[in-house]
């Protein structure tokens, strides 16, 4: 259930400055004169506020080359030109302007208009950074925090981000409290990770208010609190946060800290796994089979009104519709709560036909065909997705691939990563790794993690490209960095054996832990062995397991396995043999070797307990 956010990286794309420049350099314009010129030239059109503002950067005003060097990076009122946003920045930087200074270190970061080059963003950071500039402090604190253009070094990440922090930079106060929380260039302490994210949370830092959600849902640094948890993942929710959207659905899901409602559980697991994530997606696909056709498209209908509104505000709705009835929701009372709720349900009216026709629903399924062959592509790819796994149709690959084409040659994400996987396999298509790439590569521009995750996979294993773990690693790192969960393992993985990045245990445990956070069995079991062997994190017995008994509950038989040992030697545990054969024999019952031998070897004849509770 359990997740926490990744540091924030370097600042991706060219912010506006919305406050005066602190430069050395007095200026005829200032900052938020130089904003006004271009706001201007950018909302309205206006040509003469671009003129004036060109007129000012030409006569060596470094607020207005800093601001010209914005337009030029980020397209706005102004063709795109990383090269002139570039000239213009290293104008204003060579004055001793901070904000371009720090805007010519996230260039050379990102290889925008330059060769990726981490040294040169570190010089750029750090000059920013040694005026007070608190984006910029931030983001040398992330290089050290990384290992980018420097040897990688909590410590001074750790004062960069302080200072940034100090002067109320919500990002670094994140930032700050996830060293505390890892243990990360400090001692791990829960109680300052707390004070840090509470002051970026209260700031409206979405990752921070999932956090701090997480801690009081944890007892990290407070004690357990459900009710007190809850409040802060629907503010990280309202921001559309995955992660939080995923917890919250298991908080509903079970009555923790907030009403039992599947409904809603439904609508936040539907959010989140729109997103990318896998635990609400396998979460929604439970209650796929567990709710009726009026209950899951209630879920589809407050869906889109948190879409709309929020979720503090559509679910607060949806629950004071609920409190004056009792049971199961009558027909009426759904199609009321449908036409409150929102009058345009056309595409999750889609997505419950998708649904439906997975059951076997003939009407639904001819819904869905009309709507597919009339150019829907979220129709189109429900087709293909359908006829690739024999769910509610025959399984007919070259149908699968017909519909997903459909749908990818107009751009969608989904439909091309489906094609391409179809590529990779055979399935339905002459097997072309080439064709599986490029598919996967559309797709992964758009952002879309899973496709990002394929083409880590290959390029770690070298089909159909040269074997290249660090570009391997540089995918997985994107889709992790979206919380796809096997692409935190795959980076995990990747840390823990030096393959495409330095070999790090902690940065390989960091990795398993966000993963074990959403509920992967196999990232819990990992987590479990590091704190067994004390590998990146502190050596700690108990702590290895309680990993190795969430993953142990989850039927993972490794972690069973494991579990059983510790109570066998009563490391981190009581010594029991009973429960160690219990956990024994649930894993030899999936056929694990290694639990076979122990039970032969140590605990043959002892009657294994009945609950581990």
């Amino acid at each position: 259930m359990r997740k926490s956010t990744i540091k924030t990286a370097l600042i991706a794309a060219v912010l506006p400055m919305a406050f005066a420049c602190l430069c050395s350099t007095v200026s005829a314009m200032t900052s938020n004169e130089a904003l006004a010129l271009a706001q201007a030239a950018h909302q309205s059109g206006d040509a003469s506020a671009l003129a004036k503002l060109q007129n000012a950067a030409s006569g060596g005003d470094a607020n207005a080359q800093d601001r010209l060097g914005i337009m030029y990076a980020d397209g706005e009122g102004v063709r795109q030109d990383y090269a002139q946003a570039l000239s213009w920045f290293r104008k204003a930087a060579d004055q001793g302007n901070e904000d371009a200074q720090d805007n010519l270190g996230v260039m050379y970061t990102n290889g925008q208009g330059v060769p990726q080059d981490y040294a040169q963003a570190l010089s750029w950071f750090r000059k920013a950074a040694d005026q007070g500039y608190a984006l910029a402090q931030n983001n040398l604190g992330t290089m050290y925090d990384n290992g980018q253009g420097v040897p990688q070094d909590y410590a001074q990440g750790l004062i960069w981000y302080r200072k940034a922090a100090d002067q109320g930079y919500a990002d670094a106060q994140y930032n700050l409290g996830v060293m505390y929380d890892f243990g990360q260039g400090v001692p791990q302490d829960y109680a300052q990770a707390l004070i840090w994210y509470r002051k970026a949370a209260d700031q409206g830092d979405a990752d921070a208010q999932f956090n701090l959600g997480i801690m009081y849902a944890n007892g990290h640094g407070v004690p357990q609190d459900y009710a007190r948890a809850a409040p802060w993942l629907l503010k990280a929710s309202d921001q559309g946060n995955a992660g939080a959207e995923s917890n919250l659905g298991v908080m509903y899901g079970n009555g923790y800290g907030v009403p039992r409602n599947d409904v809603v559980a439904y609508a936040l697991y539907n959010l989140a796994s729109f997103k990318g994530d896998v635990k609400a997606g396998a979460n929604r696909y439970l209650l796929d089979h567990k709710l009726n056709e009026t209950q899951i498209s209630a879920g589809q209908a407050l869906t889109r009104k948190i879409q709309a509104i929020g979720a503090s505000r559509a679910i607060a709705a949806y629950l004071q519709s609920q409190s004056s009835g009792s049971g199961s929701m009558t027909s009426v009372q759904v199609a009321t709560l449908q036409a409150s709720l929102n009058r345009s349900l056309q595409q999750d009216e889609r997505q419950a036909a998708y649904i439906l026709a997975r059951r076997g629903n003939r009407a639904a399924l001819n819904e869905l065909t009309a709507d597919a062959q009339g150019g829907n592509t979220f129709a189109q790819t429900a087709l293909g997705k359908m006829y690739a796994t024999g769910r509610g149709v025959p399984q007919h690959p070259a149908q699968a691939a017909y519909w997903y084409r459909k749908a990818a040659d107009q751009g969608y994400a989904e439909a091309q990563n489906g094609l391409a996987r179809l590529y990779e396999v055979g399935l339905g298509v002459r097997q072309d790794y080439a064709k599986a790439m490029s598919w996967h590569r559309r797709a992964a521009e758009q952002g879309l993690a899973k496709a990002q995750y394929d083409i880590g996979v290959l390029y770690t294993t070298g089909h159909g490209v040269a074997q290249d773990y660090a570009k391997g690693a540089s995918w997985f790192r994107k889709s992790a960095k979206q919380g796809l969960v096997v692409g935190e393992t795959g980076l995990a993985e990747l840390y823990a054996e030096g393959q495409g990045v330095p070999e790090n245990e902690i940065r390989s445990a960091y990795w398993y832990r966000k993963a074990a956070d959403q509920g992967s069995a196999y990232a819990q079991d990992a987590l479990g062995r590091d704190y067994e062997y004390g590998k990146g994190v502190p050596l700690d017995a108990g702590m290895a397991a309680y990993w190795y008994r969430r993953s142990a509950d989850l039927g993972y038989p490794f972690a069973q396995a494991d579990l059983a040992t510790l109570y066998l030697y009563g490391r981190g545990v009581a010594k029991s043999r009973p429960l160690a054969a219990y956990w024994l024999n649930k894993a030899a019952a999936q056929g694990d070797v290694r639990a076979r031998q122990l039970l032969g070897n140590c605990c043959a004849g002892i009657p294994p307990a009945t609950s581990t509770r």
